[in-house]
């Protein structure tokens, strides 16, 4: 799926429904909000209510625009006036006009290495360690905002004037793309008659001038503005960039390939197991071939800002004596008609192979990667599809975020149309952490689709600890919680994706 840098999902507002029109924006949005060289400083809590972090802001005005610089650091859990264990870091610098469109945002991280939009007239130039590119831009107000940027949640808060008992939606810009969406927001008073707003990614108190006297995270972190301002935390230094690194004891061989494919020539890696027990007696060995999930990244699934765990699974694959296809995608501006020949060039690749069984080829597809392999199904008999947090209602998930022509392909397709003539068995692989892909409007709506043709053709494998990237997650699933590249794909997933394709 598309890697933000904020959490995405919605929840429900109840109560009022029905947007409210901001006021017109005032000149200057910081009015008895901010000033001139305005600093506040939260401590971040766990749900326990220890120490584990802090944020600092500062704020300026001068020529029309405003800038907010904010440094977010996490640390080990501490105790307040010890030295903390600073383990990971954030710092944005958001320059906006007055009426809050945006200039330029800039990010800093350990975790996630550097990220920097520019906005221009028609386009925006979006800088990263993973490389440059420009996209597409209409002027609006929408501003990228940070879920632990405190001080810009405020003037963006203040900027809709929503009164308690109101609710309407945050004009936000997704950092990775430039595209603009707009969550919900519901606005009403507590006990104590202080302004509370409900987000989609967390509950913010403001106080009487309208700053965010506390934020609970959905993932029960909470955010407490302290008296004076304190020091920021230090800005560790980044993370080198995650690229594969090849077991040094590893039980395959791999072997650099080229797929030529509608002309143009895809670049690939063939894993050839050394392991020969799933050998046929003509000594060919099953196959797999990935289509990945969006945003893309490389054959390994390292994206410019995670590490997707793609590598994992198909290693795995490997050790264990599959055939195994890695292929860099091309990027998403071309379309859907284009990637889905890139798959098919990719399977017809994979057939032409001696030691392949193309009775045994199967096709696995991550998120919107699950809609292309059950395409490329309709038009290639292979042993099975294996769709992992199947993105099986596009157009709910991608609505009003169509940024690349893939995307608004996406966007536009009846994925029922997909199981016209479906024949394979399906696997669905799901896990009940996903925050991007509701699992009863997606895995099991697929599975339901699909078995109301054909009963039993589709099998559903959920797991209570795993999240979108099959990666297993005990507590709550984050942005913050993808960035952590220590975390590996769940163990019992992968055995029971191993036992499907055995026996498919």
């Amino acid at each position: 799926m598309r890697v933000v840098l904020l959490l995405l999902l919605v929840l429900g507002c109840g109560g009022s429904t029905a947007a409210v029109v901001p006021a017109p924006a005032p000149t200057h949005e910081a009015e008895g909000l901010f000033s001139e060289g305005d600093a506040l400083s939260y401590r971040i809590e766990d749900q326990g209510g220890r120490i584990i972090g802090r944020a600092h802001s500062t704020y300026r005005q001068r020529e029309g625009r405003q800038e907010v610089v904010t440094r977010v650091g996490y640390a080990a859990p501490y105790a307040d006036g010890e030295k903390p264990s600073w383990q990971k870091s954030w710092e944005y610098a958001s320059t906006v006009r007055d009426d809050l469109s945006p200039v330029a945002f800039k990010r800093m991280s350990s975790v996630d290495g550097r990220l920097e939009l520019v906005f221009r007239t028609g386009f925006v130039s979006i800088v990263a360690d993973a490389g440059n590119k420009e996209v597409p831009y209409q002027p609006d107000d929408a501003v990228i905002l940070p879920a632990d940027d405190l001080a810009l949640l405020a003037l963006v808060l203040k900027r809709q004037q929503l009164a308690p008992g109101s609710a309407g939606a945050l004009p936000v810009r997704i950092a990775e793309t430039g595209q603009s969406e707009r969550w919900p927001i519901q606005v009403y008073a507590d006990a104590e008659r202080r302004t509370v707003a409900k987000l989609s990614f967390g509950i913010a108190t403001l106080n009487g001038r309208g700053r965010i006297e506390s934020f609970q995270r959905n993932d029960g972190t909470r955010f407490v503005l302290e008296a004076a301002p304190s020091d920021p935390p230090p800005l560790l230094a980044a993370q080198r960039t995650g690229a594969y690194e090849r077991p040094a004891q590893a039980s395959w061989t791999d072997r650099e390939v080229a797929i030529e494919a509608a002309g143009h020539t895809l670049a690939a890696t063939l894993s050839l197991p050394k392991l020969r027990n799933r050998k046929n007696d003509e000594g060919r060995l099953p196959a797999v071939v990935l289509f990945s999930d969006l945003p893309r990244g490389d054959r390994h699934g390292f994206t410019a800002l995670y590490d997707r765990g793609s590598w994992q699974l198909l290693d795995r694959l490997a050790d264990e004596g599959f055939i195994v296809l890695r292929v860099d995608p091309r990027g998403p501006e071309l379309g859907w008609d284009a990637a889905i020949a890139d798959d098919r060039a990719a399977v017809a690749f994979l057939l032409k192979q001696a030691v392949v069984d193309p009775q045994r080829v199967h096709l696995l597809g991550h998120g919107y990667g699950a809609l292309e392999a059950l395409r490329v199904a309709q038009d290639v008999a292979v042993a099975s599809v294996v769709t992992l947090a199947p993105a099986w209602r596009p157009a709910n998930l991608l609505a009003g975020r169509q940024s690349t022509p893939l995307e608004a392909d996406y966007a536009k397709l009846d994925p029922n149309t997909l199981l016209k003539g479906l024949e394979e068995p399906v696997a669905v692989f799901q896990g009940l952490r996903d925050f991007e892909v509701p699992w009863r409007e997606n895995a099991q709506a697929l599975v339901d689709a699909i078995n109301k043709q054909k009963r039993g053709q589709a099998k559903l494998h959920v797991y209570e600890y795993v999240d979108h990237l099959l990666k297993t997650q005990t507590g709550a699933s984050t942005i913050e919680t993808y960035a952590d590249r220590g975390r590996k794909l769940d163990a019992q997933f992968l055995d029971e994706l191993i036992a499907w394709l055995s026996k498919s």
